[in-house]
């Protein structure tokens, strides 16, 4: 118990030493988005967008991992 206890204090040292992380500039972002998607222009050009994903979604009181797959 001591030896669990000097370690986690060991370790609650270390990180607060830690500095906080470094966040870029909001504008700086944005333009970064901007110029991946191919500048300005292109965004300025753009008519409709489509974002797709996939998801697996759990009820509240499922198992954390998914079912083996069943046949239907």
């Amino acid at each position: 118990m001591k030896y669990a206890l000097s370690i986690s204090a060991a370790l609650l040292m270390a990180a607060g030493q830690l500095g906080p992380a470094q966040a870029q500039a909001p504008r700086e972002l944005v333009n970064q988005a901007i110029a991946a998607e191919g500048g300005l222009h292109a965004v300025r050009g753009l008519k409709g967008l489509t974002i797709k994903a996939d998801a697996l979604h759990w009820e509240p009181a499922s198992p954390r991992r998914p079912a083996a797959s069943r046949a239907c």
